[in-house]
């Protein structure tokens, strides 16, 4: 970039700064002394990962300016100017920058850096935001003629092969001399073959066209989704050309940001945006598809069942009003909750685990899923119509032994098919929530709601005299409910045996994801569970010094009396420390009424986890977590809290013998004995303590053994 101004001598003067490359070119010939001397400095701030820029300027006499500035354009001004020097600035990377690359090429995802900057300055920060590492190898493209350039290409492309079979990093570096060349002839499919090998691309000294070309080639490379992001005016030519363009606001402008089709403020916004947000719209979208397709045909192939019946007569089986209502209103909510609402999985699950983007892009739509889509949708249209008519076919539909006609047929039918595919979407929505729920039931009540409405419109108004009294005929008749039941739970059976048979045998990604992380977090609330459990029967040595201190010692003195009275009672008390039969397993020492209420809280906590476990792989995780009209884990929760209740009484006795038995012991003893009880476990690691009576027995040879059987 040049600027011309006239300084207060009256003199012409012309200042430029630009790259290396571009003012080494234009610098006179008495310039060139110092290019040594700036060359090495450049290379010692790019080693630093500082950004360089050089700086030249040229006195212009007054004549040769009248003449060149009516051809400002050509821009021949710029040369034989004097060498001025460079200068470096450090551009610190924003947070978090390594961590979203990271994460996204572990979502498959090919990551490009264009950039203005140096090679050695470009290699420097693709290694401070990991788009490479040390143990990548580096197929540098540096040539200046476009022979060179061809048969480096030709070169790296069988050495990337190379390393692809070696399982090896590798990117490719490539400067903006070179892709000149590298994007004419036949150069240019052996780079974008080369580029489609690399999962990291770093091409450096690029002009902003340059960086639109580079896009450009890469989308007409293959089927390729291109997304480009950037933050200054630079890049707005790149943003453009992309398929998705993104422009970071910040302290380069808002250029970037009003071009592009998102605008962000961080970089690291864009592993949610694209991890998260970008499989939830994806998958939403889908899914409204597909359901769009198949509850349309769902309904409107019922008419070709019924010409079967009707002589194909023409005759419909539902009214055309109904018919022109069914997407309006009937069923106009389940997609749009779909597609708003739906989370197929956790946003935490994602960032977790980058590769279930990967997983989405690749399952969420494929032929044979539409295929499957549109064969229930026939099957359920079968189904749907059959049985009513199977239920209807003798035509006795009251008990007084009068029948329905043609349209008693339909509007059961209809009546169905909207419940049916509004179950249907609740079936297919990953994350039941009040609002999936709710709307899904508004759709099924607005179709009651209006054929009562409709019904009563004849004879006042002119309209729907075939519907007249339908209302009352369909709901009088006990046949209707018990088909109201009956049939669309029939016919979402097979879609509930094919998702359980699919989740169970063949399951993706996203399912395994999702089943792990309901069983962490099952296995998170027994942990807590255990955890109380644990305080409430084993206090820790500090609770019980505590309450040696505050209790009196007559107290104590006629505990101990009463123990000796009692020994006989006391010797199988539950989760004490001298119960010798706790401690080696054998209940033939525990008294029978506390064994049998111990027996009974295990026998309720054991029940309440199988019905959690099945109903927490039938309910989706959201719902479940979210909704305390079915939370589950709390209710799991109670029934291990009781049965801490129902043992905290069968360790009272053991408290007190405990009790007796510090109050004889010496602060040391004391905390020998609290290290012997959280001691090492030599078959784990030894730098992490674990309670070493779950694995290693700390066995008094003095105390008699246990008599279990």
């Amino acid at each position: 970039m040049s600027v011309i101004v006239r300084d207060e001598n009256k003199k012409i003067k012309l200042y430029c700064k630009g790259a290396d490359t571009a003012i080494f070119e234009r610098v006179s010939a008495g310039s060139r002394k110092s290019l040594d001397f700036v060359k090495e400095a450049l290379e010692q701030y790019a080693s630093f990962g500082y950004r360089t820029l050089c700086f030249a300027s040229k006195e212009i006499d007054e004549s040769v300016y009248s003449q060149w500035s009516p051809k400002f354009k050509k821009a021949e001004i710029e040369k034989e100017m004097r060498l001025i020097g460079a200068t470096a600035i450090e551009d610190k990377l924003q947070e978090y920058v390594p961590e979203t690359i990271q994460a996204l090429m572990a979502a498959d995802i090919h990551v490009w850096m264009l950039t203005g900057d140096k090679r050695e300055t470009a290699i420097n920060i693709a290694h401070s935001c990991a788009l490479c590492n040390n143990n990548t190898e580096l197929l540098i493209v540096d040539k200046a003629t476009y022979d060179d350039t061809y048969h480096k290409l030709v070169q790296f492309v069988d050495r990337a092969k190379e390393l692809e079979q070696q399982q090896r990093e590798f990117a490719m570096v490539i400067d903006g001399k070179s892709l000149v060349h590298a994007l004419t002839g036949e150069a240019r499919e052996y780079f974008g073959q080369l580029a489609l090998l690399c999962r990291s691309v770093v091409c450096c000294r690029m002009s902003p066209m340059q960086k639109a070309e580079v896009v450009d080639l890469v989308r007409k490379l293959g089927d390729h989704v291109v997304l480009a992001i950037g933050d200054g005016a630079n890049d707005v030519a790149m943003i453009q050309a992309a398929n998705v363009g993104i422009g970071i606001s910040g302290e380069e402008g808002l250029q970037a940001a009003s071009a592009s089709d998102y605008a962000i403020a961080q970089f690291h916004f864009l592993r949610r945006l694209l991890l998260v947000h970008g499989s939830w719209d994806y998958d939403r979208s889908v899914k409204v598809i597909l359901y769009s397709f198949y509850k349309n045909i769902c309904l409107y192939i019922i008419e070709l069942w019924f010409a079967f019946f009707s002589a194909w007569s023409g005759q419909t089986i539902f009214e055309r009003w109904t018919i022109g209502m069914f997407n309006v209103i009937f069923t106009a909510w389940p997609p749009l909750i779909i597609g708003l609402f739906d989370r197929p999985i956790n946003d935490d699950q994602m960032l977790r685990f980058p590769a279930l983007y990967y997983s989405f892009q690749k399952r969420a739509f494929t032929m044979d899923k539409f295929a499957g889509w549109i064969g229930l949708a026939i099957y359920h249209s079968l189904v749907l119509y059959f049985l009513t008519y199977f239920f209807l076919d003798t035509g006795v539909a009251w008990s007084n032994g009068r029948t329905g006609g043609w349209l008693m047929l339909g509007n059961c039918t209809y009546t169905f098919v909207v419940v049916t595919v509004c179950l249907k979407a609740i079936l297919e929505t990953d994350s039941w929530t009040y609002i999936c729920g709710a709307f899904c039931l508004i759709s099924i009540v607005s179709w009651f709601l209006l054929i009562w409405i409709y019904s009563l419109f004849f004879p006042t108004l002119k309209l729907g005299a075939d519907m007249a009294g339908m209302f009352y005929i369909m709901c009088s008749s006990p046949s209707f409910w018990l088909m109201l039941i009956f049939i669309p739970t029939t016919t979402l059976l097979a879609d509930l045996i094919i998702k359980s048979v699919m989740v169970s045998v063949y399951p993706t990604p996203r399912e395994q994801a999702v089943l792990m992380q309901k069983r962490h977090g099952f296995e998170r609330l027994t942990r807590e569970a255990n955890s109380q459990s644990h305080k409430a029967v084993h206090p820790t040595l500090e609770q019980m010094q505590n309450e040696i201190r505050e209790t009196p010692q007559n107290e104590i003195l006629s505990d101990r009396n009463q123990k000796i009275i009692n020994t006989k009672q006391q010797t199988g008390a539950i989760g004490g420390f001298d119960n010798l039969a706790a401690d080696y397993g054998s209940i033939d020492n525990i008294p029978a009424t506390i064994r049998s209420q111990a027996n009974l809280s295990r026998w309720l906590s054991t029940v309440c986890l199988i019905t959690y476990s099945v109903i927490d792989f039938m309910i989706p995780t959201r719902f479940l977590h979210s909704s305390p009209l079915f939370s589950f884990q709390h209710f799991h929760l109670l029934f291990c809290i009781n049965g801490i209740r129902l043992s905290s009484h069968a360790s009272m006795v053991s408290r007190h013998r405990m009790r007796d038995r510090l109050s004889r012991h010496s602060e040391s003893s004391m905390a020998l004995q609290e290290q012997t009880r959280h001691g090492y476990a030599f078959s784990q690691e030894e730098e992490g303590p674990v309670q070493q009576t779950d694995l290693i027995r700390n066995i008094d040879s003095t105390r008699g053994k246990p008599s279990g059987r």
